[in-house]
């Protein structure tokens, strides 16, 4: 999981250096971020971060060093903490159904917020699908908000972009 978060923390910083989001003497030094998952691993890959960027996973947070949370999408929440703090909470599975404006319950086990509680994903309104989701926690990573930022961005853009259809083994 911290492999796929570093990548995709790679690819959206260098694309926000490339987009000029970034002070431009640094973004001299990230080259831009290819548009093809094999080309996206290459260069991801060809460019290692430094050892500062990459984030270190705590197993659990308080629920009184947050202040609220955000869904990025059905596999990505963003807890956001006081004084700049931000974790990354990558989700053990796919949480299906859950939506950015889904209100979360958590089942706390402890005192704490940890890797592998549950949460339910109700709907804030009528008119959204009456059924919740059940989803489970992953480790909590440290980012800075520039870093979670830069991630909705590129969860956006990649939500945005058209997913292409897998062959069948018809055509062939």
């Amino acid at each position: 999981m911290k492999a796929l978060a570093a990548s995709m923390l790679a690819i959206a910083i260098a694309s926000l250096h490339a987009k000029g989001f970034a002070d431009p003497a640094e973004a001299a030094e990230v080259p831009a971020a290819p548009s093809s998952a094999q080309s996206q691993l290459a260069f991801i890959l060809d460019n290692p971060l430094p050892e500062s960027e990459y984030a270190e996973a705590k197993r659990c947070v308080f629920p009184n060093s947050y202040r609220k949370v955000e869904i990025l999408d059905g596999r990505h929440l963003l807890f956001w903490g006081f004084r700049g703090n931000v974790w990354l909470n990558q989700l053990r599975a796919e949480c299906l159904g859950l939506r950015k404006d889904s209100l979360l319950v958590f089942q706390l086990r402890e005192r704490t917020l940890c890797d592998m509680d549950s949460f339910i994903g109700t709907p804030r309104s009528a008119t959204m699908s009456p059924f919740a989701v059940h989803c489970m926690l992953g480790d909590f990573e440290t980012i800075s908000e520039v870093q979670a930022n830069a991630l909705r961005v590129a969860l956006e853009r990649q939500a945005k972009s058209p997913t292409p259809a897998p062959k069948s083994t018809d055509e062939e």
